[in-house]
């Protein structure tokens, strides 16, 4: 096979609480599903086309994501790193139309069920945002949107014995029911080499008297990316709903029960980037093993960090530079996200103004006081 396939486009489902459906969740939704056969969805000419694309050596435009990932060479893109984590999956014959029904990668999100209301999300992966939109707009509703189409959840759990990697992300997963019957299947199939990888926001690992590490000590294959992006008030900003006492019990019990199964994956935007080093040293005392913090925001254009002023940014990469090691990938990365990656226009950071503005009116918060570093440059934020 040429170096352009991903095991994804043969063997992968992304699935979004809006409905839809993808090969993998760095590709926009390729179809939205309502009553179609999810068998059907992936048969059909578009996913051929991407197929039959990566066959030919091409880079079809639906895999820029990975595609420009891979020409910055600075990380690796998804394709690259699970063809070569799953290389049994590749296979030699491979043609662009499927023969069967059958799923090894599954990343299935059908709900935005979550308990929080962070700035960088939005309704249709946050049911506490969608109702606070809806009482912003005096529409009485929970804001919970999902997927309800019995042939796709049909689907997806018929497979169950045959998926080798799971993905469980949110809204929170933890809260999903559909996350805990898998659970329970894999369970009861005495399934217990899977691969199974959660981004959770940590504030739960209960649900209706189940706990997760009833599950997790069976487990033998599975990692937690717990996203936090800041610690204490600045958390409870930024992931709007949270409760940093509570998080900051859950963190002691994974370090005490699962210190290496865990990372913790920060989300950096213009809003939480200068309380970065505060949460490394919060983890460095901890002793956490893993942090994760490549996931820079790029949409909406006005929270990513250049609506920061640049002489501010140049301060952060000076400071982050007296922190970790300047030639390591991770300050490399960081220094070109707040130096050489100039998205932001002039309306982009008015935007970001006029959106703290309104969620600090309707939330009661003060980013002042939670993200002091504003008090200073949101003049300059121009």
């Amino acid at each position: 096979m040429t170096n352009k396939t991903c095991i994804f486009a043969w063997s992968g489902l992304h699935v979004t609480p809006l409905g839809g459906v993808s090969m993998c969740c760095e590709q926009a939704p390729l179809t939205t599903i309502t009553d179609q056969k999810i068998a059907e969805v992936r048969r059909s000419d578009k996913w051929n086309e991407i197929r039959q694309s990566m066959l030919d050596g091409k880079e079809h435009p639906a895999c820029k994501k990975c595609w420009n990932l891979e020409k910055d060479g600075i990380v690796k893109s998804p394709r690259e790193l699970y063809n070569r984590a799953n290389p049994y999956l590749l296979k030699n014959d491979a043609v662009a139309e499927l023969d069967n029904d059958i799923l090894f990668v599954i990343d299935y999100r059908q709900s935005n069920i979550c308990n929080m209301k962070c700035l960088s999300c939005y309704s249709g992966l946050s049911s506490m945002i969608g109702a606070e939109e809806a009482k912003e707009q005096n529409i009485k509703s929970n804001g919970v949107i999902e997927i309800v189409n019995s042939d796709l959840e049909n689907y997806v759990m018929n497979n169950i014995p045959n998926i080798k990697s799971f993905y469980f992300a949110g809204g929170e997963p933890l809260m999903n029911p559909v996350h805990w019957n898998m659970l329970a299947e894999l369970d009861r199939l005495s399934l217990y080499d899977r691969r199974i990888d959660y981004n959770t926001n940590l504030s739960k690992l209960d649900y209706k008297g189940k706990h997760v590490f009833d599950y997790w000590d069976k487990l033998q294959n599975w990692r937690v990316g717990a996203s936090i992006d800041a610690i204490g008030n600045r958390a409870e900003y930024v992931r709007y709903g949270t409760d940093w006492n509570n998080i900051d019990q859950n963190l002691i019990q994974m370090q005490k029960y699962y210190p290496t199964n865990y990372a913790i994956t920060s989300c950096v935007s213009a809003i939480n980037v200068a309380g970065l080093i505060e949460l490394m040293d919060d983890l460095d005392r901890r002793g956490v093993i893993e942090h994760k913090w490549s996931n820079f925001v790029y949409m909406p254009n006005y929270l990513h960090v250049s609506i920061l002023p640049r002489y501010y940014r140049e301060q952060l990469v000076t400071t982050m530079a007296d922190r970790i090691d300047i030639n390591s990938t991770g300050f490399k990365f960081f220094k070109n996200q707040l130096l050489n990656n100039e998205k932001a226009t002039s309306k982009d950071k008015q935007d970001f103004k006029t959106y703290i503005q309104r969620k600090d009116s309707v939330r009661g918060t003060n980013i002042f006081d939670s993200c002091p570093e504003f008090i200073n440059i949101w003049d300059d934020i121009t």
